[in-house]
């Protein structure tokens, strides 16, 4: 799931991350003891609070960038790990 982008680079990140926290949400919901969560967002002044909700939920977090990812893009991935 992707919101669709604007062209306006905060603002598109603010959807992304807003987005995030929803799936968060429902995956909270859903998930069962040690199961993992990963959230696509572009980098950027929401993030640390995407991943501080996370945090919350699971035994650990990395941020992640796939090799097949350009350098220059902003895109990250959040993976949540043991789901408590």
């Amino acid at each position: 799931m992707a919101p669709s982008a604007s062209g306006t680079a905060v603002l598109d990140h603010d959807r992304i991350c807003q987005l995030s926290v929803a799936v968060l949400k429902f995956s909270s919901a859903i998930l069962t003891k040690g199961g993992h969560v990963l959230c696509k967002i572009w980098d950027g002044a929401e993030r640390d609070k995407v991943m501080s909700i996370i945090k919350r939920m699971v035994r650990s977090v990395k941020s992640v960038k796939p090799d097949a990812c350009r350098s220059e893009s902003a895109e990250i991935y959040l993976l949540g790990m043991d789901f408590f």
